[in-house]
């Protein structure tokens, strides 16, 4: 959800190049269109102790602002192409920001060096407008001003720094707007048979909310049936999720779509009297995404009842009050969505490395999520039946090629039923 983006690259077609698809010989671009230092540009012709110590103010300064490129190993009076050894920029230069910055300004950077020489280049990276200014680098606000980078005086500068405020709390507006359900997707069913009574009750719902990084509009490329074909066949592909420690495969088939001015809507059933069980994914043209999910349920509550009560030793009509989510099946279709996802989002834009995923799950107060499994078993036993306090929760991950940053935006409230 940047609101701005610049890249001093084109290809022949004159479109904007992103720091992913630039190549060693886009470089020269620089001094062909005598791309000077300012505003959204900065050279280095070295990487030294001088360097490294500016990077902090420099990399939060274009966060504060509308984004920027750092070059290191062009000359910033020539643009000539000077090239520095390679070594770890990326782990090197994160630690770096990290150490010194507040909160974690997100930035891109890439190696470029020569076909013929692969142990010197150019150090390229990219910093998008940030999302959460503003940013701060070793205690001073930072904007730029010329070709440099310039601290904000408290004083003097207050309408600035309210300016930086404003735009954070605009960009958290616009993701509370986009986290909203908007497809008719609902899990509800008649508890005593359909001419009992006629009122629903409504159960739990997952909805998974992704924002990339990079917003660029793929119908620039493809056609909308072209993005809904491609969908619906990689969402058939049975896919494997792993890690050190456990192992798991699954999909969820997309079966229908239908368009609407921004967006291509899949369902994963055909029939329209099931739509208030299926799962629903909206696909913007932008790649930002919307899954909702119904929460499924055990197949059979007095059978899971019985078994819980024998390992806690608890008398199963207090445990009749409690709602039992499948907890393979949630865990399962949580996976699946971000799986399809990345998958979609890559084949679109390549670039697209990172992406905003905001969880929230619904209507689950006083739900147990149940697992048949033998350390479930050993973990109830010790700890007690963990149910939900909470009517509905709200997580934020921030995916970088993979799970790398984590941030819990509320606190799960949990309660547990002990022996």
């Amino acid at each position: 959800m940047n609101n701005s983006y610049y890249s001093p690259f084109t290809n022949d077609k004159t479109e904007m190049l992103s720091v992913y698809e630039i190549k060693f010989d886009d470089l020269k671009q620089l001094k062909e269109k005598e791309i000077e230092e300012g505003f959204q540009i900065e050279y280095k012709s070295t990487y030294n102790s001088d360097v490294k110590r500016k990077l902090p103010k420099i990399i939060t300064s274009f966060a504060n602002e509308h984004g920027g490129w750092l070059f290191i190993g062009i000359d910033e009076n020539t643009k000539e192409i000077l090239l520095v050894p390679k070594i770890d920029y990326e782990i090197q230069i994160q630690q770096i920001i990290k150490s010194n910055t507040s909160p974690f300004p997100l930035s891109f950077i890439r190696f470029l060096h020569p076909e013929n020489n692969d142990t010197e280049g150019v150090v390229v990276m990219w910093v998008p407008e940030g999302e959460d200014p503003p940013y701060i680098a070793k205690g001073k606000i930072y904007r730029r001003g010329g070709s440099g980078s310039d601290p904000i005086k408290e004083i003097e500068d207050r309408y600035y720094i309210d300016k930086l405020y404003q735009k954070s709390h605009d960009n958290k507006e616009k993701i509370k707007s986009f986290c909203q359900k908007e497809i008719s997707i609902y899990n509800r069913y008649w508890p005593d048979g359909l001419y009992a009574n006629k009122d629903y009750v409504y159960r739990g719902m997952c909805d998974l909310y992704f924002i990339p990084a990079f917003g660029d509009r793929i119908t620039k490329n493809y056609n909308g049936k072209d993005i809904a074909d491609y969908v619906i066949n990689e969402s058939k592909q049975l896919k494997t999720y792993s890690n050190d420690k456990i192992s798991t495969s699954g999909n969820i088939p997309f079966e229908k779509y239908s368009f609407s001015q921004e967006s291509i809507i899949f369902r994963n059933t055909k029939k329209l009297t099931a739509y208030d069980k299926t799962v629903g994914f909206e696909l913007f043209y932008d790649l930002s995404a919307k899954f909702h999910c119904p929460i499924q349920y055990v197949d059979d509550k007095d059978s899971t009842i019985k078994k819980i009560s024998k390992i806690i030793n608890e008398d199963s009509k207090v445990l009749e009050d409690f709602e039992y989510i499948n907890g393979t099946s949630l865990i399962g279709t949580i996976f699946n969505c971000i799986g399809l996802y990345s998958y979609v989002i890559n084949h679109f834009n390549e670039q697209n490395q990172e992406f905003l995923l905001i969880i929230k799950i619904s209507k689950v107060k006083n739900n147990v999520l149940f697992f048949n499994i033998p350390s479930y078993e050993k973990f109830i036993k010790d700890f007690g039946l963990i149910f939900s306090d909470k009517e509905n929760y709200f997580i934020s991950f921030d995916y970088q090629l993979g799970l790398t940053r984590l941030n819990l935006i509320n606190k799960e409230n949990t309660s547990k039923l002990t022996k």
